[in-house]
């Protein structure tokens, strides 16, 4: 037998699985209906979506190479290491070593090689 609390959480899945989709997928539709007078707009804006897009793709893909680059020297890997070193709790050390090797690399993912 199925308790209150049971029969709420399954109430609750049967929403997430069933009803989050069907408003998803309806509310395309509905919105494209209600703005059809704007339709030429619609097939402008991916346009532009996608033109914006390639200059942040090849920013962060130039700043994620640099930091590659600057990953294998020497002072890297020694400022890497003392940061690591540092003492204060299991967050700390990583969050200072996080932030050192995002300042030298100008990313935070640059120096994960």
């Amino acid at each position: 037998m199925v308790g209150a609390g049971g029969f709420v959480i399954r109430r609750f899945a049967l929403f997430l699985l069933g009803g989050v989709p069907i408003a998803l997928w309806a509310a395309n539709p509905t919105g494209i209906v209600r703005d059809f007078t704007r339709l030429g707009v619609l097939r402008e804006s991916p346009k532009a979506g996608a033109k914006s897009s390639g200059r942040t793709i090849i920013t962060i893909a130039s700043r994620v190479g640099f930091g590659a680059v600057v990953a294998p020297m020497p002072t890297f890997a020694l400022i890497r290491d003392a940061a690591l070193r540092i003492r204060g709790g299991p967050w700390v050390s990583p969050v200072v070593a996080m932030n050192a090797l995002a300042a030298l690399t100008g990313t935070a993912s640059g120096g994960h090689g």
